[in-house]
Formats: structure tokens, sequence, C-alpha cells
């Protein structure tokens, strides 16, 4: 492709020119594809150049860089950065990156940054029509807030990423194609954290705009196994859904009303609903095992 070209042209340009290369750094735009797959790519690439240490930092990624999507036409039945679509997205593309770099012994990304970190930033609508959405507080961008400082589902997925301890342990999921996830443990204290998606039957993104379909919700089903027997442990669940952590859907629900007609109860409501609740499974419960299913929404 012209992307991968451009990457040959570029080391091909530091080799002869004898320059340092502390990191490679890219953007991708492919959806699944692109964003799991393209990274090996990249890795490959590295490596086939002599460059096998390295890192690479995607600073750019989402499901689409596309602007203002709001179902009109083709489009997708709103933007998938806003939706619960956008945390299945990340949860997905950067667990299945890490568990393949663990199980393969390759290096892990040092930056996977989505694009944006807020809705407030210098890039603008292609079609006129679009920008009547700035009048709502969802305007069909890329941000992780929005320009109130409402906190996306992306959000939330990049939020419970930093949860997950310093040491990755072997997860096995049960629940259909496109449903996975990764388990880790914080050395320090103990405890042991797992993030789960459900992103069946994921699209093939831009150009045809099926990014993740809403489907079914299904029941996952985990065990965790190696806990210490001798210890009490406690635990929650916290989810990103169509319903919990996801201001968006709280917004579509109630009528995608303008900014200037929200009351400060529907605001209010917008800023409870960004944050996944805590979901207590149990307390002080003892075993070297624990199994649990959960109803998970799809995508989610």
């Amino acid at each position: 492709t012209d992307n991968s070209r451009a990457g040959i042209q570029f080391l091909d340009h530091v080799r002869t020119t004898n320059g340092p290369l502390d990191f490679f750094s890219y953007h991708t735009w492919d959806f699944l594809n692109g964003a799991v797959n393209g990274y090996f790519t990249a890795l490959e690439l590295l490596d086939s150049n002599g460059r096998n240490t390295v890192p690479i930092a995607v600073t750019e990624f989402g499901p689409t860089w596309e602007f203002g999507l709001r179902g009109t036409a083709m489009e997708p039945s709103w933007e998938p950065q806003e939706t619960n679509q956008g945390a299945a997205f990340v949860a997905q593309t950067y667990t299945n990156i890490a568990q393949r770099c663990a199980q393969e012994g390759k290096r892990f990304p040092i930056t996977f940054a989505w694009w944006t970190l807020s809705d407030i930033f210098d890039e603008g609508y292609e079609d006129q029509a679009d920008y009547a959405l700035e009048q709502q507080p969802f305007i069909g961008a890329m941000g992780l807030l929005t320009r109130e400082s409402i906190k996306t589902p992306a959000y939330n997925a990049y939020k419970f990423l930093a949860k997950l301890g310093n040491e990755q342990l072997a997860l096995s999921v049960q629940g259909g194609n496109g449903v996975g996830g990764m388990a880790s443990r914080n050395t320090a204290t103990g405890g042991v954290e797992i993030i789960l998606y459900n992103g069946q039957n994921p699209g093939d993104g831009f150009p045809t705009d099926p990014y993740y379909p809403v489907a079914a919700g299904q029941d996952i089903g985990i065990t965790v196994s190696g806990l210490n027997p001798e210890w009490s442990y406690d635990v929650t669940a916290y989810r990103v859904d169509d319903v919990r952590g996801n201001a968006f859907a709280t917004w579509n629900t109630a009528g995608k009303k303008t900014m200037s007609s929200m009351s400060e109860t529907e605001w209010h409501a917008l800023r409870t609903a960004m944050e996944p609740p805590a979901e207590p499974v149990g307390q002080a419960m003892c075993g070297a095992t624990l199994s649990k299913r959960f109803s998970l929404s799809s995508p989610g």
C-alpha cells in the first residue's frame, strides 16, 4: 500500500543518512484489521530493516476518521467513537495486541493514543449540514471527552485498561466469536483484574461503515484460577454497555436534545451516566478458583 511504501522510504532515509531512530510512529484507520494486524505488520517492517529494538508509538487511532456521522445516507446510526462501539474497539484492539505480544515475545507499543483527547480541536466537517451538530453535547467527533467534559464510553475503556495490573495472566473466555479480553495481576497487592469485551460480528469499518452491528447481549463465562486459597477476595464488576458508563445512550434515549434546551437535571443525568457504577459481585470470597457468568451487551 502507499502507507507501507512510505514506511519503507522513511527507513531507507534513516539508513542512508545514518540518522537516529528512537521510535516509529504512525496512524491507523482501518478498523480492526489495521489496528491489530497493522501493528504486527509495522513490527515486521522494522525487524526486516534491522530495527528489532525500536518501539512503536501509534499516535492516532480510532474506529473511523470520519466526522459528523449521524445516521444519514449510508452512515452508521451515530459516530462510533462516541458510543459503546468505541469502548469495545479500544478494549478489543489493545487486549488483542497485548496478548499476542506476550505470547509471541514481541515488544509492546509504547503509545496507543486515541484521536483525540477532547472534542476541542481544529478539524472541521466536510458536509455543511453537519454544523448543526455543534448545538448538541455530542457532535459526531472523536474526543475521549466532549467539549463539556462528558466522558465517552471509550474513555471508560481506557480507564479500565489503566487499572490492569503489571503481570499478564492467561485467560480463557467462553462466549462465542468476537468475545475476548485480558487478565492481569497486580504483583504489589495480589489483586487480579480482568477486562472483557463483546465485539461479536465486527464489520469492516470505513468505507462500508458497518463497525460493530448492535446485536443481542451474550452471557460470557470466565474462570479465574491460581488465586491464593488462604486469602479472601472482594470482587467488583464495572461495565460499559448500552446503559452503564454511556452518557451518549442517556442523551440518545432522552431525544437528542440541543444544549440550549437541556435542563440542569438532564445535564446531571449525563454526568451520572458517564461513570460506570461499581457492581459488587461478592465479598470475602475464598478459594483457588472463581467462576462467574456475566451478561454483556454487544458491543460492550
